[in-house]
């Protein structure tokens, strides 16, 4: 941004300075890069668990100067972050396939310690042995 220039710096010599803050101006300089760079805004976005539109409204306001308490008073939507409920007696589903799994009876008289190959896995093994001619 050039310098403005005033009667008083036309006699002085020197540029008038701003009465904004260096950290306010850093902020808004930093808000409009972030506005300029796609992918920065989508970062963004990520990191403030926001989607895309909303975090640009956000650098907007801070490039006009909208401090987060004036920006809080125009939000026209609520977050909801509760769990949503689950039904009783429904679990949630975990994949196992190729896994191992604890046997509840083990060989060696330790309840639970011995561990059983998943079916998929034995026939994988055979397959190998006949290949080698083990």
């Amino acid at each position: 941004m050039p310098p403005t220039v005033t009667a008083s710096s036309r006699i002085t010599g020197k540029a008038a300075k701003s009465p904004e803050s260096y950290s306010s101006l850093k902020t808004r300089m930093d808000a409009a890069e972030t506005l300029q760079s796609y992918e920065r805004l989508s970062w963004m976005s990520f990191q403030r668990c926001e989607s895309i539109t909303q975090t640009r409204l956000h650098f907007q306001n801070v490039i006009a100067g909208f401090t987060s308490e004036d920006e809080a008073k125009y939000i026209d939507y609520k977050t909801d972050l509760t769990p949503l409920p689950t039904k009783p007696g429904e679990e949630a589903k975990v994949s196992r396939k190729g896994k191992e799994r604890q046997s509840a009876g083990g060989g060696d008289g330790i309840a639970g310690s011995s561990t059983v190959a998943s079916p998929a896995g034995a026939k994988g093994k055979q397959a190998r042995e006949k290949g080698n001619g083990l």
